[in-house]
């Protein structure tokens, strides 16, 4: 019974905190999805999850595991959007193959794209972070310096990085076709 109320504690402590971050959350979401709907939405399963979890009595700081189940929300709908797309993309593929689709430049484009995110991976943590933060989710480059603790120039040059790899990588991929490139990564 003592177990019981003490977990009651925790959930009760975790849903306060999750109110009182909630504008804030919904901020987070939707600055890295695009979308103040699908923002919503992660919240909304985020929250059904937390009601799911047996036992919230080993959370430290409730603040930070929310944001850190929030960062969770955007990784699985992300996964579930490339699965969702790849799926759809296999199926158009085959439907506008019969239309006069052009297969091959479909090909390339979907090469060139997973190319250019195995090069991304390989880029150093922070410089990926920082690509990240700066690309895709938007924050400007003083915001980004600032939450990670290192200066506007170092933030600056990790872009540069980032950009200049990347950039090398869409060169590569333009000069041979996806048959040289998985012929040349098998020898």
């Amino acid at each position: 019974m003592a177990s019981d109320n003490l977990s009651m504690k925790s959930l009760t402590s975790l849903f306060t905190v999750l109110r009182q971050q909630e504008n804030s959350l919904l901020y987070f979401l939707a600055s890295r999805v695009g979308c103040p709907h699908t923002a919503a939405d992660l919240l909304q399963q985020l929250t059904e999850k937390l009601l799911r979890k047996p036992d919230n009595s080993e959370i430290e700081d409730e603040k930070a595991y929310l944001y850190q189940a929030a960062r969770n929300e955007v990784i699985s709908h992300f996964r579930s959007e490339q699965s969702r797309l790849k799926n759809e993309h296999e199926y158009g593929e085959l439907k506008q193959d019969e239309d006069g689709y052009d297969v091959e430049a479909a090909a390339l484009a979907s090469f060139k794209l997973q190319q250019l995110n195995q090069r991304l991976q390989q880029l150093p943590p922070l410089t990926r972070e920082v690509f990240w933060r700066y690309r895709i989710d938007g924050q400007r480059q003083k915001q980004i310096a600032e939450q990670l603790d290192i200066s506007l120039s170092s933030v600056e040059k990790h872009l540069a990085t980032a950009t200049r790899c990347l950039r090398q990588s869409l060169r590569d991929s333009e000069q041979g076709n996806p048959a040289n490139h998985s012929e040349s990564a098998g020898r």
